[in-house]
């Protein structure tokens, strides 16, 4: 028995206790209370004297948890407890207190008429909202106090959920009570993770000093404890102090001894049963659970099956952009981990993909698929014949500008013979431009292509300074405008304000949404962490060559984009993202339309997106395509279905109908997919035996591809779990 007293309450409170219980001789009782602000000698006296007087008969210790010490058990009351008893008996009042707030709170769930679909895959009967047995302060404080004695100064924390922040709140809250410094907090945020992402919120916890506290909440299939697990073994040499606790765990099979684990105690029952993780689900099939219940990867709650938009990439998007992707890919002006244009360089030194459009403007149908959109856009507000034009001056100095302006200027701004500049840098419009713009009542910015907005904001902030009189006509335009979200799209419009119709001023011809983050950093990271004295010599060529690419080091070379391919490689004719486009081309217009399918959603609905790809590849089968989804694809949007045996189901289908060629690209992006945590464990094996199959069948770079495809996915044994 376990009696927690706060700073409010004292020892009278046992006498609410049952009395059976209380003196029983067979149940020990340890007493932990806040002694903050007491004298600890007076309480242990009175606690001696009151048990005496009340006759009871079994042992009665109190437990003191300080800071970076072992707790320590003192006897108040009965026979002392034997040393080997000590520790079993302090592991009990942990797993006590546990079950107690997770009852108490009832965040146990075990419905009667439905199972749950885990974030891992998994189904189950039972789950466990630890969120709910935190629900006031003393909660945390009390789970944190059994973390006391791993506590040392510059520990940092590494959690996997937002869950647990509560409980390491508390955790450093006593070590700056104690005069200790904690380091950062690393969450592990999005399920599943993968060992890159594992590492480096290890790194960024542990910092110089190396002191690493890892709590898990609850360990199902056991992958992100395994993979916390090894990336601490690995990095031990380089750490001082390291502690890996899980407090939940849905299996009773043993672990390394390193491995502190709350519940249940070695050799117990788990609190929850297991779920069901290979082809059959004997929940699914029960007449009474065979409703299915998704969890929320992202808040861990339980969603309506309403809640779960299953989504695709915008194949209106695609068709929309696919002229003006097709000559950007003709005049090859698409570039990845590239720097943009120096001019602008001082404000992006790099971007995940970068458009050169300066490439493009000596294409005879960039003019002439800008025009048809200008001339829609007449329709829709943009003046028709504004007095001057305004374009950032490292634009006019593109080479094929004037042939360009040429051909656009007699529908774009009839009476403007020529365009004016404005800097990118603070100088400001010179002189001579000011004075036109002070004489002008329409004036228009132009950019050929904007990311941040920093062209247009500028263009506009020049404008705004030569102009005394606030009532003045001034538009912006932009040819290919590529934010990273719709709400920086809508945040330069509201900067350019709208007419008193309502009407905006801001127009692009192509808009775009390309998000900041890039696919090939993803890659980096976990290429990084191999050991190349664990890979085979002919595959260390291969795994450089990536590791350059990755990191923007390729210069002007274009080496292949994906695993297995090469150069030649174009996509399938007639596609709808474009004729024939290169593995890059395709890359960035498959990123656009997934990017513009994740920003669809009603404000008002707090439905979870993600990515149904069963549907997915069925339309889309071409290996660009796949290995382009596959990229941009996180690993908590990606929805293979609501069985275990549906991700086999669908990998098996997409790389079977492939002709052997083009397997080569789509198997070793899928086994590195695998590896970033995108694809269930039940479609690893089959995909690990195509790959070990595709082996003979291929040579050199692609055979490299495939091998180091086949190091880095996950190993899973029969049962559908991971093996060791």
């Amino acid at each position: 028995m376990l009696v927690d007293l706060d700073r409010s309450a004292d020892l009278e409170v046992l006498r609410g206790v049952d009395s059976a219980a209380i003196r029983s001789p067979y149940i020990p009782m340890v007493i932990r209370p806040d002694l903050s602000g007491k004298n600890r000698d007076e309480f242990i006296e009175e606690a001696r004297r009151l048990f005496e007087r009340w006759g009871l008969k079994q042992s009665i210790t109190l437990l003191e948890q300080p800071v970076g010490k072992e707790p320590d058990l003192t006897l108040l009351h009965g026979s002392e407890i034997a040393k080997g008893d000590r520790t079993r008996l302090l592991l009990q009042a942990r797993l006590v207190e546990l079950q107690a707030l997770l009852e108490w709170s009832e965040a146990i769930w075990r419905p009667k008429t439905y199972h749950y679909l885990l974030p891992s895959g998994e189904h189950a009967g039972e789950y466990i909202r630890l969120a709910d047995a935190i629900r006031e302060p003393r909660d945390a404080e009390v789970l944190a106090s059994w973390l006391n004695r791993s506590l040392v100064d510059r520990m940092g924390f590494v959690i996997d959920t937002g869950v647990l922040n509560p409980v390491v709140l508390a955790s450093i809250r006593n070590m700056e009570r104690a005069g200790l410094t904690p380091n950062p907090v690393a969450v592990l945020d999005q399920y599943p993770r993968t060992s890159a992402d594992v590492d480096s919120a290890i790194n960024f916890a542990a910092s110089p000093e190396g002191n690493v506290l890892a709590l898990l909440s609850i360990s199902s299939t056991g992958a992100v404890l395994d993979r916390l697990f090894s990336a601490l073994e690995g990095k031990r040499p380089s750490l001082k102090q390291v502690s890996l606790q899980v407090m939940i765990r849905k299996s009773s099979s043993p672990l390394p001894e390193t491995i502190d684990v709350w519940s249940p105690l070695q050799g117990e029952v788990p609190i929850v049963e297991e779920g069901f993780y290979d082809t059959t689900c004997d929940l699914c099939r029960s007449a009474d659970k065979a409703r299915i219940c998704p969890i929320s990867p992202r808040t861990l709650d339980e969603m309506l099956p309403s809640q779960l938009r299953l989504t695709t990439p915008s194949v209106a998007k695609a068709l929309d952009n696919k002229e003006y992707w097709e000559i950007a890919d003709a005049k090859q002006a698409v570039r990845v981990e590239a720097h943009p244009h120096p001019a602008i360089g001082f404000h992006r030194p790099s971007m995940p993909i970068a458009v050169r459009i300066e490439r493009m403007l000596t294409h005879a149908e960039l003019s002439k698929g800008f025009l048809k959109r200008v001339k829609s856009l007449h329709d829709e507000g943009l003046d028709s014949d504004p007095d001057i034009v305004l374009v950032p001056q490292h634009e006019l100095e593109f080479k094929g500008w004037k042939s360009f302006w040429g051909k656009v200027r007699h529908t774009l701004a009839p009476r403007c013979a020529k365009a004016l500049p404005f800097p990118v840098d603070e100088d400001g419009l010179s002189a001579e431009v000011k004075e036109k713009v002070r004489d002008a009542e329409r004036v228009l910015v132009f950019c050929l292509g904007t990311v941040t907005g920093v062209l247009l904001q500028r263009g506009l902030m020049g404008v705004q300074t030569a102009k005394e009189d606030p009532d003045f006509a001034l538009q912006g335009l932009v040819m290919h405008s590529r934010p990273a979200t719709e709400r920086e799209w809508k945040g330069l419009t509201n900067g350019y304000g709208y007419e008193q119709d309502g009407q905006r001023r801001l127009f692009c011809a192509w808009k775009t949404l390309l998000p900041d983050r890039s696919p090939l950093r993803d890659e980096l990271a976990l290429l990084e962490e191999l050991d190349d004295s664990e890979l085979e010599k002919s595959v260390i060529p291969f795994w450089e060559k990536r590791l350059s690419l990755c990191g923007g080091g390729s210069g002007s070379k274009r080496p292949p984009l994906f695993w297995g391919a090469r150069d030649k490689d174009r996509l399938t004719p007639n596609a709808i993202f474009g004729e024939a486009l290169s593995a890059r081309a395709t890359f960035a217009a498959v990123g656009a339309a997934m990017e513009q399918a994740r920003a669809i959603r009603p404000a008002d609905s707090p439905e979870y997106r993600v990515f149904e790809l069963s549907a997915v590849f069925r339309s889309y089968y071409d290996p660009l395509l796949v290995a382009s989804l596959l990229r941009w694809l996180r690993p908590h949007e990606s929805w293979w279905g609501w069985q275990w045996s549906d991700c086999e189901r669908t990998v098996s289908h997409l790389v079977t109908r492939m002709p052997l060629d083009q397997r080569r690209i789509v198997v070793p992006e899928l086994l590195l997919a695998a590896a970033q945590g995108k694809v269930g464990p039940s479609a690893i094996p089959h995909l690990r035996a195509c790959a070990t199959d595709l082996l003979p069948a291929v040579s050199g770079q692609q055979r490299a591809a495939i091998k180091l495809g086949l190091h880095i996915a996950p190993v899973i044994d029969e049962d559908g779990l991971k093996a060791d």
